[in-house]
């Protein structure tokens, strides 16, 4: 099932050390099957969690609790195992960021030409406000 692990991890604010590391354990969810989650960011905001899945290429949010929300963004459909590895949300400007492991089928078409050819494709970071 998709979920994520609790990690609780206290730092020293003027060091940067880390002071301890407490595993609170898998919280799972059962309303979609495995994804392959690969990012986790927080939203300190709404305390929950965003989970992007390389399997159905969507960005789903949870409540610390594993229950889904009800919120979701779908992107663009990646490529099998070369899909969405990474999400980050940058509080600041108020982005959420992600990136693929491999070019998607769509940037391969637009990119090829004699000059680029397919092979050169770049991988797709995404931004979304």
């Amino acid at each position: 099932s998709d979920g994520f692990r609790l990690v609780d991890i206290r730092v020293d604010s003027i060091t940067g050390s880390i002071q301890s590391v407490v595993d609170k354990g898998y919280v799972a969810s059962d309303k979609y099957g495995n994804r392959d989650a690969e990012g986790v960011t927080c939203l300190p905001t709404r305390g929950t969690l965003l989970v992007v899945g390389e399997a159905d290429s969507r960005v789903v949010e949870y409540a610390e609790d594993g229950k889904a929300t009800g919120r979701e963004l779908s992107l663009v459909t990646g490529v099998g195992n070369g899909g969405y590895e990474s999400l980050a949300w940058d509080a600041w400007h108020g982005l959420l960021w992600t990136c693929t492991e491999s070019p998607l089928a769509a940037d391969v078409a637009a990119s090829f030409t004699t000059a680029y050819p397919a092979e050169c494709c770049a991988c797709r970071l995404s931004m979304m406000d």
